[in-house]
């Protein structure tokens, strides 16, 4: 499908990251595949443990990579928080950050890591999403990076403006594109 660049928002820079990168592939119809890339002086970054991966709220507070999905109802949209942990939290909105529930339907795995001192990539698999079979949806990437100094940077495909929003819809630039029907 395509590998996105996510941009720091203007007011929230890093002094540690460089470049955060999604690269996303859909397996199959119900299916998403991110790849997130995160470059710079990871040294400086304050990087979950690995631990028994479950669903824990809150993600979102931490270092966090995110994904934002709109349903067949144009109101509505999921939210996806991945932690480097490999603890993940999957919510459903009627609307603009309204009627927050948890979702358990989705089946949310880390795959993968990849390390080096300037480098992590994570690979995250993201199952029984129900898509609209009939065109493309709007689609949301975006990181909060915590830095071992305090400081935290906000990045996304854009920003509005104001303070950093992920559920803004104007951040959501990508689309995933209706399933091949083959």
């Amino acid at each position: 499908m395509g590998i996105f660049e996510l941009l720091p928002h203007p007011d929230f820079p890093s002094a540690s990251i460089t470049s955060i990168c999604v690269e996303i592939e859909r397996p199959d119809s119900e299916a998403l595949s991110l790849t997130y890339r995160v470059t710079g002086r990871l040294a400086n970054i304050l990087v979950p443990d690995e631990v028994e991966p479950g669903f824990t709220d809150g993600l979102w507070r931490e270092t966090c990579l995110e994904a934002f999905l709109s349903t067949h109802d144009p109101s509505r949209y999921w939210e996806f928080n991945l932690s480097p942990s490999g603890r993940y939290a999957a919510y459903g909105f009627d609307d603009y950050r309204i009627g927050m529930k948890p979702m358990p339907d989705f089946w949310i795995s880390k795959i993968g890591e990849s390390r080096s001192a300037d480098c992590i990539e994570l690979f995250w698999l993201i199952q029984r999403i129900k898509v609209d079979e009939t065109g493309a949806q709007p689609l949301g990437l975006s990181s909060v990076i915590a830095e071992r100094d305090g400081t935290k940077s906000y990045w996304a495909l854009g920003h509005a403006p104001g303070p950093p929003d992920f559920h803004n819809r104007d951040c959501w630039t990508a689309t995933l594109p209706a399933p091949d029907p083959s």
